[in-house]
């Protein structure tokens, strides 16, 4: 998995590591954005190895941690 940020260098502000963590059964990737705005958006891939299922779940908000989007 390569996560290429690079593109989206101009609202992102700061950002975790989003290094793979690999499990027997899934490998998840994991970590936050601080955007221009000072919003944060929590992201994490889970990949199933299974079944090659993939899912994306995040969660946005503010900088007073008001919800914006999930």
């Amino acid at each position: 998995m390569i996560h290429d940020l690079h593109s989206f260098r101009h609202i992102i502000v700061t950002s975790t590591s989003f290094e793979p963590v690999h499990r027997p059964d899934i490998t998840q990737v994991r970590g936050h954005l601080t955007l221009t705005d000072q919003s944060v958006l929590h992201v994490r891939e889970n990949y199933i190895t299974a079944t090659g299922w993939i899912d994306y779940p995040y969660h946005w908000q503010t900088v007073t941690h008001q919800f914006i989007q999930r």
